[in-house]
């Protein structure tokens, strides 16, 4: 799909383009890549457009000199200078490719966002639901999001007591630890 196809679709069904990449909404190139990475498909669903993405949440614990300690997402700053504030109900959120394996997502997503590689699962089968809203990155198309959560605890070796940063080419998100948490 080209930028001009989907520009296309979109005002097929009166998506109006011109909140997308303002405030917190992501950009249309943003969209893009979704589609084309594989981590969003685009379906007709009821006379509407519908954005298809499966999502896993993975809440990652550490145990430091017998403190629990939680990891969450403080905030996003894009390139542009906006900062992006998100009450996330996990310590990470990654979309999952299409096809793609919940538990190899795990280990891919805290790779990608945080660099740890070792960890002990703490959920054997992750907490599954589908929830239908209003895309608040993308406004006016409607979103069907099937979430995978999971826990996982990081080996003592890969604990930064700084926190952690994921840079991507239009954002970095800084990660920090929270005192307590359940495990």
């Amino acid at each position: 799909m080209t930028k001009q196809e989907l520009t296309v679709l979109l005002q097929q069904y009166g998506i109006r383009l011109e909140s997308f990449g303002q405030n917190s909404a992501k950009s249309l190139d943003h969209l893009l890549t979704e589609i084309v990475d594989g981590e969003t498909v685009l379906a007709e669903q009821d006379g509407r457009l519908v954005r298809k993405v499966s999502v896993l949440g993975v809440d990652v614990f550490a145990n430091i000199n017998d403190c629990a300690q939680h990891l969450v997402e403080d905030r996003q700053v894009f390139t542009d200078g906006r900062v992006r504030r998100r009450q996330m109900p996990t310590s990470i959120s990654e979309k999952l490719h299409q096809g793609e394996d919940v538990f190899a997502a795990v280990a891919r997503a805290l790779e990608e966002e945080i660099g740890v590689c070792k960890f002990t699962l703490l959920t054997p089968v992750p907490k599954t639901r589908v929830e239908i809203e209003d895309s608040p990155s993308y406004p006016g198309i409607l979103s069907e999001y099937t979430k995978y959560e999971v826990e996982i605890l990081i080996h003592s070796s890969e604990y930064c007591l700084d926190g952690y940063r994921e840079v991507q080419k239009d954002k970095t998100t800084h990660f920090v630890w929270e005192k307590g948490g359940e495990k």
